[in-house]
């Protein structure tokens, strides 16, 4: 399956994310470069492979990189070969998995840019593509797939509250949840109690 045809599926995430900020609530993005240091290099605590590595102009503060061992990233614990990008403030912007990775108890989908992981300040998982079914506090939750996102617009992303509380899920199967009944494939909502969302 060409390369090219799974960046569509990290593009979708970052249009997803990008809706959900309001305007003008970003401060000016700073000027960013690129340096390509033959030996491995720790930024702001974050140990980076040798290789491209982004670096906001002026402050030198860390952008982006591929880590070089595995390693705890803003409370994050994070595999080798994990793409880690931070926001100006130094917190996680997003990461991209080296492969298919356990995170705490979840199994998500990674291998180069082809699926977008990302976390809370406080390390907890975010949201997650699933490579497989689970069942996360009750709730079937289905795996993301390639033909599912390209072709029948899924956008089947498992997203967690910082508490670690199921947040949202497509559901792989039909399931009554806190008194309401949801069909499969249908968009599961909770509060981080656990109950529906309305």
């Amino acid at each position: 399956m060409p390369r090219i045809a799974f960046a569509i599926v990290p593009a979708i995430a970052l249009t997803f994310l990008a809706a959900a900020v309001p305007a003008g609530a970003q401060d000016p993005k700073p000027k960013i470069v690129r340096s390509k240091p033959a030996q491995p290099v720790e930024i702001d605590g974050v140990p980076c492979a040798a290789g491209y590595v982004f670096r906001e102009e002026g402050t030198g503060r860390l952008h982006q990189c591929r880590l070089d061992r595995d390693a705890v990233v803003r409370n994050a614990e994070l595999k080798k070969g994990t793409t880690v990008a931070l926001n100006p403030d130094g917190s996680i912007r997003y990461v991209f998995l080296p492969g298919t990775t356990m995170v705490g108890e979840h199994s998500c989908q990674g291998g180069g840019h082809d699926w977008m992981t990302h976390f809370h300040p406080n390390g907890e998982l975010r949201l997650c593509w699933l490579s497989r079914d689970e069942v996360i506090q009750g709730v079937p939750c289905a795996r993301a797939t390639f033909w599912g996102e390209f072709f029948g617009g899924k956008y089947a992303t498992t997203e967690f509250h910082d508490n670690g509380a199921l947040s949202s899920c497509v559901a792989s199967a039909a399931a009554d949840i806190g008194g309401r009944h949801y069909a499969a494939g249908e968009r599961v909502k909770l509060g981080p109690d656990g109950k529906p969302a309305r």
